[in-house]
């Protein structure tokens, strides 16, 4: 593959593989969302660590949070087609103190029905909820009232490995723990988002009744909770709100936005799992889960992984349904020295925010297209701006496969290298689930040969959930989630892990 150099990154500037890279891409196991070819990787370092070991010394161009947001509805326009919605975060850290720059391409304010991407937003919500309730003492570490570590939940939730429970059911029971008047005041009062926003719908499935709600800490700390369950509330969001309670979560030294009453130890648990997995031990669970590779396709994985020694962090939520990708992530891209301190002015920190809407390509041409139009993203709109300086000379900096320039300044941009297993996620589905209507055709435009493209579609479980027949209005749908052969005209659960993934994830409201 082709590389050159992009502010110190190795980026793909050529072509990607074409479609169907593997021989086990399909309409059911897409390359990007579901990591159909099992290219995901995992960082060598586990450390749960919610601040990125980043350094910037220049503010130019980016605010603290005590400044109003403004977002440059322009800085996107070109790089990312009209028809899909963007809000991407850029975050320096100066001094210790975060500074931002938002962007887009004029959609960031564009409400939607946001499918499973939200479902981190419930379980948030929830141990937010505990910790009110018991004084601080009771949050995300409990067990539940069964045994099960909430940790494990989470990491149930965004991977979709439905073996024990359905990660719609999940979503749903977090909503009740969390309460659905307090995650609405998390829209509108913390984030300070629009009344025309409304989350609390609950994702089409009931929720797990031997779970309970009672929550014991491994101290002894316990708390039990009324489920507060009802339905009517739609899910309607923007990317600008997607992106805006990720950045909150990831940028938790930024006091003054944190999530009220929720803890680190919390914020750990969602990012990663629970600290000693009972069902996913070794491994990094929670929002590290996700299944979608469409960042990481747009980076040369091998070096950043060299560059930031195994320090580098991917988050995301996937959500699928009525033909849409709706996707949140948060990846942090550190450079750091022999000395493992990081490099000033080098590396990158980002959250993006994205939905794009259906249309007439087929499911495996949209995934494809929505990789391409990732890689474009970050590699001609985001990298560039993240950082000031190019490459270091000489100290911390890494060579890109092919002879292409050090990866210095931020990640590089490759062609994927196999390493992780895929992992398990479906987002939202509605009642009667995909159609090949779902990926359409005006991204045409972006299907680049960057190649680079970004994403599992692990989501396809979302994407069952969702098509047809989704129910907006807050009340579960008619078709019932049940281990039924998969088809892709309709959103069913399959037995399958990888089947069960992609109608879990659809949240119907």
């Amino acid at each position: 593959m082709i590389r050159g150099a992009l502010a110190g990154l190795a980026v793909v500037s050529a072509t990607r593989q074409a479609i169907g890279s593997c021989a086990q891409v399909d309409a059911d196991h897409l390359e990007f969302q579901d990591d159909a070819c099992q290219k995901k990787r995992t960082p060598s370092n586990h450390d749960r660590t919610v601040s990125c070991p980043i350094v910037s010394t220049v503010t130019a161009g980016f605010a603290s949070s005590s400044a109003p947001v403004v977002v440059d509805g322009t800085a996107l326009k070109g790089i990312v087609p009209a028809d899909v919605d963007v809000t991407a975060i850029l975050i320096r850290r100066v001094a210790g103190v975060p500074y931002y720059r938002y962007l887009s391409n004029g959609t960031h304010d564009d409400a939607f029905q946001p499918w499973s991407s939200t479902k981190f937003m419930a379980a948030a919500g929830a141990g937010a909820a505990l910790r009110k309730a018991s004084g601080g003492k009771v949050g995300l570490t409990a067990k539940a009232a069964n045994g099960a570590w909430l940790g494990d939940l989470v990491t149930v939730i965004a991977s979709y490995r439905e073996d024990r429970y359905t990660s719609n059911g999940l979503a749903h029971y977090f909503l009740n723990v969390a309460g659905r008047a307090h995650v609405m005041s998390l829209v509108h009062d913390w984030l300070a988002r629009p009344t025309t926003e409304t989350y609390g719908g609950n994702y089409g499935v009931p929720a797990p009744t031997d779970l309970g709600y009672t929550f014991t800490e491994p101290n002894g700390a316990a708390i039990s909770v009324a489920p507060d369950d009802q339905s009517g509330i739609p899910n309607h969001l923007s990317t600008h709100t997607l992106a805006e309670f990720m950045k909150r979560l990831a940028a938790w030294d930024d006091a003054p936005t944190r999530l009220p009453d929720l803890t680190k130890p919390d914020v750990e648990t969602l990012f990663y799992g629970p600290a000693s997995s009972a069902w996913y031990p070794g491994e990094l669970g929670g929002l590290a889960a996700d299944t979608t590779i469409y960042v990481q396709s747009a980076l040369d994985m091998a070096a950043v992984e060299k560059d930031s020694r195994g320090h580098w962090r991917t988050f995301g939520k996937l959500g699928f349904g009525d033909g849409e990708f709706v996707l949140a992530t948060y990846t942090c891209l550190p450079v750091l020295d022999a000395a493992g301190a990081p490099i000033p002015d080098r590396g990158a920190e980002i959250v993006i925010a994205t939905r794009a809407t259906s249309g007439s390509a087929t499911w495996v041409d949209r995934d494809q297209q929505l990789g391409a139009i990732y890689a474009n993203l970050l590699t001609k709109g985001l990298l560039p701006a993240a950082q000031t300086q190019g490459p270091a000379s000489g100290d911390g900096g890494t060579a890109a496969p092919d002879g292409a320039a050090p990866a210095t300044s931020s990640p590089a941009t490759p062609s994927g290298s196999p390493d992780a297993a895929p992992s398990d996620d479906s987002s939202g589905c509605s009642a009667t689930g995909r159609s090949s209507s779902r990926r359409s055709g005006t991204w045409l435009v972006l299907s680049l040969a960057l190649a680079a493209l970004v994403a599992r579609r692990r989501r396809q479980a979302f994407a069952l959930w969702g098509s047809r027949g989704a129910d907006h209005s807050g009340s579960a749908p008619t078709a019932p989630i049940s281990s039924v052969p998969r088809s892709k005209t309709f959103c069913f659960q399959p037995s399958s892990a990888a089947s069960s993934r992609r109608l879990t994830s659809s949240p119907i409201v």
